[in-house]
């Protein structure tokens, strides 16, 4: 646990003591009770959303426009898991700042919506506190995944909740079907470009391309948030002429000025696929799928 961690956590504890926090018993909701759901990154509430009961609230905890690999916990932010239930997390690296703190968050239950997933491996490796090992955590861009993840949350919240199970898991249902008469379109819509190949700003696409029949040859940072080495750069300009790519991906929550100095360079396109959404045109999960699709067949046309 790093310096910051630990100031953190010991002025947030001081805080719960001066302000006579106590511990919140693990109960299940009542008729007259609402509950309070967590998430760590957008996906997951935008999934939560199609889930949930109107009675629900849903608190989530990385702002929208954030990474999180550059997030830290705030005091506010474990105030407001004090007054939490269940809090929904990916796991593997991508969200590890939660576990950090879940324990001073008394009678919070943490489900991490891992189950029934076939993990890729990742090609992320390096020595701070964001390394997602021999996993590949961005499986939520798999639609496929999105709806394992639906599943999951039904299954935590119905126990939580046992008044309102039919609507969780019949909610998950509905949203297996809309993900499956969308899929139809996205399909179709790939189908017109016949050069797939890419470049990604980092190496978080893997099950979207998987699910997509896209081919990623390469990333521009080959960890996230340390730049390229001249070395590593000089091998990504041989990938790009050997492989006719015809543009770059960027992301939105991360500084990407460098790779648009060399798209410049190299002389080719830039688009922008966003891993996390959260914003206006982009608040459910599909439209955040269907914002990606179209970005990639746009630029690649």
């Amino acid at each position: 646990m790093n310096k910051r961690l630990v100031i953190l956590i010991f002025s947030v504890s001081i805080l719960f003591l001066t302000t006579g926090c106590t511990k919140k018993p693990v109960t299940t909701k009542t008729n007259s009770e609402i509950l309070h759901v967590a998430t760590t990154i957008p996906p997951l509430s935008m999934i939560l959303e199609e889930v949930a009961s109107k009675e629900i609230v849903i608190h989530q905890i990385l702002p929208t426009g954030a990474s999180p690999h550059t997030f830290e916990v705030t005091p506010q932010i474990l105030k407001q898991l004090d007054q939490t239930d269940i809090v929904f997390t990916i796991g593997h690296g991508v969200d590890n700042w939660i576990y950090n703190v879940i324990e001073i968050t008394d009678g919070l239950k943490q489900v991490t919506v891992d189950k029934h997933i076939t993990f890729r491996s990742s090609h992320d490796h390096d020595d701070d506190n964001h390394d997602h090992g021999n996993i590949d955590p961005h499986y939520w861009l798999s639609p496929d995944n999105a709806v394992q993840i639906a599943y999951q949350m039904a299954d935590a919240l119905k126990i939580q909740d046992p008044n309102n199970a039919d609507i969780y898991i019949n909610n998950a249902k509905l949203f297996e079907e809309k993900i499956g008469e969308k899929n139809i379109q996205w399909q179709a819509e790939l189908e017109q470009i016949a050069n797939k190949d890419i470049i990604v700003f980092h190496d978080a696409w893997g099950y979207f391309s998987d699910y997509f029949n896209i081919q990623i040859v390469s990333s521009f940072e080959p960890f996230p948030g340390k730049s390229p080495t001249p070395k590593y750069l000089t091998i990504l300009q041989e990938t790009i002429e050997k492989h006719h790519i015809k543009a770059l991906f960027l992301e939105p929550q991360l500084s990407t000025d460098a790779m648009q100095t060399f798209a410049t360079d190299m002389n080719v396109k830039l688009g922008n696929l966003d891993p996390l959404g959260g914003i206006e045109e982009r608040k459910t999960y599909i439209d955040l799928i269907d914002y990606n699709v179209k970005t990639i067949i746009d630029t690649l046309k």
